[in-house]
């Protein structure tokens, strides 16, 4: 009962209260009739709670070998292997992934299938297996809408946004984030929603929405402190210090990411790719005139991300001290960070370092040699829905002497996030009612973004929706501005 409570204080937002719960939980440990169970739920604890994983990482690596494996219990503690294992970095991301494989193969637990899903589909996410870990988050959303679990529903869609947007998938991931955001805010009476809104503000930030951002950011002013009472809080810092990079203040967006680092690097969570905070530091100092502490930031972050292996993450460190750097060394890294970036399922990443390295030639004089980067970057930045990327592109090929096509809003593109969403459940067949009952909305609003969405991809049938869905946007086209209707 009492690792029940703690785990929905976790989905609820109640840092502080999940904190007592499982120390209650722990000084209980002491055997009892289910005690790979309470292995999990003390391990669970310690990792939201953000005990230092040296106290309890060693122990639960001894612990492993023993495991048989098939249990659910067992399942769920290799999961939180993987996971803390994926935030602290100390060993090769195949291996991360090796562990998180062995949590998710077969069914879903019975009992507490969410606690699974959500620590082996992070360490899958850190370790560059993106598409592995949205299918195991899918299975996780499809069990809890079976069971009408509107809390896990919006958990588990939170952690989907997050995921999908690492995988450049900006349009699920927007779609994701407002359904736990709208979920957090009205269906889930007492849910703190600063977790989902930081979600929601990070997708945002990437997509362009800064205004909407910045509304939701605002409404969390007043709704709880900002102390980094449990391990997924770091998503508030994060989000709000892009957020403010994006708006020009460097120096605000700083403070935040201090506040993570010194905890997570406190409770030994060093993997720079469980969170790009030093990435976004170092960004932050270079934009606050600062450029020896940003290059200190960025060669951390880059020698830590060699030492994971994980494609995403160097290509991201690669990314950032070339953009440090300047010159001569700073096109080498980055285009290494391309040719890295390019066995790799995160998109937009890859679309980042395309137009940076891109920019970068561009720099250096070699104005036709850089638009082949350059057009790359723009047309990935298209598929990914990444306005801002986008713009950017556009405007380094035209200093670049090229003629970019003109952005025009078509196809899926042109679909708000709650369109696609519904789109995308519609095309897979059942009702409008079974649609409602699926997403937790009404039926009228299901009507409505059908509707809305067969005019804008100009077909009249379901049976044409597939179809069109299926269709590549092509690299103008763009999401419309209206993020939430």
């Amino acid at each position: 009962m009492m690792l029940e409570l703690g785990t929905l204080l976790v989905m609820t937002g109640h840092g502080r209260e999940a904190t007592e719960q499982f120390a209650r939980l722990c000084r209980m440990s002491g055997g009892g009739p289910e005690p790979s169970r309470i292995l999990a739920g003390i391990t669970f604890g310690n990792l939201v709670t953000m005990v230092p994983l040296a106290e309890w990482l060693p122990r639960l690596d001894r612990t492993a070998p023993q495991l048989r494996g098939g249990g659910d219990s067992e399942r769920t503690i290799f999961a939180a292997l993987a996971f803390a294992a994926a935030g602290a970095g100390d060993r090769p991301a195949g291996e991360v992934a090796r562990l998180a494989r062995l949590a998710a193969v077969g069914p879903l637990p019975q009992r507490d299938p969410w606690l699974l899903v959500n620590l082996a589909s992070a360490a899958l996410t850190i370790a560059d297996q993106l598409p592995e870990a949205i299918d195991l988050l899918d299975r996780g959303i499809d069990a809890a809408r079976r069971r009408g679990d509107v809390t896990v529903f919006g958990y588990l869609s939170m952690l989907r946004s997050h995921t999908a947007g690492y995988a450049g998938r900006l349009r699920e991931a927007e779609a994701d984030a407002w359904t736990a955001y709208e979920i957090s805010r009205g269906r889930a009476q007492g849910r703190d929603p600063r977790l989902a809104a930081a979600v929601l503000v990070d997708v945002l930030v990437d997509r362009g929405g800064l205004g909407t951002a910045q509304e939701v950011l605002a409404g969390q002013d007043g709704k709880g402190d900002d102390a980094l009472d449990m391990l997924i809080a770091h998503f508030v810092h994060v989000a709000r210090a892009r957020l403010r990079l994006a708006q020009g203040r460097p120096r605000d967006a700083l403070a935040d990411l201090r506040t993570c680092g010194e905890r997570l690097i406190t409770a030994g969570y060093l993997n720079p790719a469980f969170a790009h905070w030093r990435a976004e530091a170092a960004l932050a100092h270079l934009d606050s005139g600062d450029p020896a502490t940003a290059h200190e930031m960025a060669a951390e972050e880059l020698r830590l991300a060699r030492r994971f292996q994980a494609p995403r993450a160097v290509g991201v460190a690669l990314r950032v001290i070339g953009r440090v750097v300047g010159g001569a060394e700073g096109q080498d890294h980055l285009r290494e960070a391309v040719a890295v970036l390019d066995g790799s399922a995160a998109e937009l990443e890859r679309a980042r370092a395309l137009v940076d390295y891109g920019a970068a030639v561009r720099r250096s004089g070699q104005r036709i040699a850089a638009r082949d980067a350059l057009r790359r970057g723009l047309d990935l930045a298209a598929r990914c829905g990444a306005q801002p990327l986008m713009d950017r592109a556009t405007s380094e090929l035209a200093t670049a002497g090229a003629r970019p096509r003109r952005a025009a809003l078509s196809g899926a593109g042109a679909l708000t996030a709650a369109e696609y969403r519904v789109a995308q459940l519609a095309a897979g067949g059942g009702t409008n009612r079974e649609l409602a009952q699926a997403l937790f909305i009404t039926k009228r609003t299901v009507e409505v973004h059908l509707t809305n969405t067969y005019r804008k991809l100009g077909i009249t049938s379901r049976r044409e929706l597939r179809r069109a869905l299926d269709q590549t946007p092509g690299p103008g086209s763009v999401p419309t501005p209206d993020h939430r209707s």
